[in-house]
């Protein structure tokens, strides 16, 4: 049995390691060029703040994303997944209050506490409010983990550079060469002809590196923007959301804006140093989008992974494969079929 990836972002490269486990054979089509996972963050947040809810399929997705990440260090001999804390600067009144009750549920008290009395906000942070502390936030070190990855698949000779041959794939399937395709291009869905019709939404984001002399904090800091350290006193910052913009040059703009958020969030110095743009496949519903394609048999797809891709994608990549392998029905809030557009 044998089975092509086409794509080799977070969906496609654990889906690849996922079929590797299963002793099913596969082989990697990736046009080396990545919009998204590759300047990703790589944030791994258990709650959403707007509303302080845990985030979507969270129990179910939260200690398999660990193990597996952990797993393919162990595997890759590399280094690219971190555990820190986050300190949530409340951003009213009102999220004061949401986080005392919310501390207090065993549903919430996992991943979200209190500081002790006797510690203190650090002088730099704009502190009106006070803060919580969201217990474990795990950050992959993206570039890392692909490039990794990607050494892996060249070395196995699983892995080919260049755009795929969507009528070739479809001639190697009717002639039994292979045994199925599985399609995780991210926003570039859009070229795909059999899945184009799919709302594979473009979410357009850019992210800041920035240097502040004489900071050396190990956790992240949290309001409006995420302010994430990466050692030798720099910090990502981000990020923004640009509906339905597919470009990938960075803007003054984009730059201004998180500049502002970062300035409501400490009050000291910092120097831009890097500017990145990448663009996020997201869906209406916000869910990810997973299945077979109703007429093109054998022909799968995943993607609309969105911004919490890191902390989705090995579940979804597991949610796939037991479907393809072993006929488990999906999630409705996951199956393409809830489009009724294929």
């Amino acid at each position: 049995m044998k089975f092509i990836i086409v794509g080799q972002g977070v969906a496609g490269t654990l889906l690849a390691f996922e079929l590797e486990r299963r002793g099913v054979d596969f082989h990697v089509i990736d046009t080396g060029v990545n919009h998204s996972s590759a300047i990703a963050a790589g944030i791994m947040n258990p709650v959403v703040f707007r509303r302080l809810t845990k985030s979507w399929m969270l129990d179910d997705c939260w200690n398999l994303a660990i193990e597996t990440y952990q797993q393919l260090e162990q595997k890759l001999g590399a280094s690219f997944f971190h555990t820190k804390s986050m300190r949530r600067l409340y951003s009213s009144e009102q999220e004061a209050g949401f986080w005392e009750d919310k501390t207090k549920r065993d549903d919430f008290s996992k991943y979200i506490g209190k500081y002790p009395e006797s510690d203190s906000c650090p002088e730099y942070t704009n502190n009106t409010f006070g803060f919580g502390l969201v217990k474990q936030v795990h950050n992959i070190d993206v570039q890392s983990f692909l490039r990794a990855s990607r050494n892996y698949f060249e070395q196995e000779g699983k892995l080919s550079q260049g755009a795929a041959d969507y009528f070739a794939l479809q001639a190697d399937l009717d002639a039994g060469k292979i045994d199925g395709v599985i399609y995780c291009q991210g926003y570039q869905n859009a070229d795909n002809p059999l899945f184009k019709n799919l709302p594979v939404q473009t979410t357009k984001g850019q992210i800041l590196t920035v240097q502040i002399p004489g900071v050396k904090a190990d956790e992240l800091l949290n309001r409006k923007c995420f302010m994430l350290p990466i050692g030798d006193e720099k910090f990502r910052v981000g990020a923004t959301y640009e509906w339905e913009n597919t470009t990938l040059h960075t803007t003054e703009e984009a730059k201004q804006e998180i500049s502002e958020k970062l300035k409501s969030l400490i009050n000291i110095p910092f120097h831009v140093v890097d500017q990145h743009a990448g663009i996020r496949p997201t869906s209406p519903d916000r869910r990810p989008i997973l299945g077979e394609h109703p007429e093109s048999k054998k022909q799968f797809i995943l993607n609309g992974l969105g911004t919490k891709g890191y902390l989705l994608a090995p579940w979804c990549v597991q949610e796939l494969c037991a479907h393809i392998f072993n006929g488990k029905t999906l999630l409705e809030e996951v199956d393409l079929k809830r489009f009724k557009v294929l």
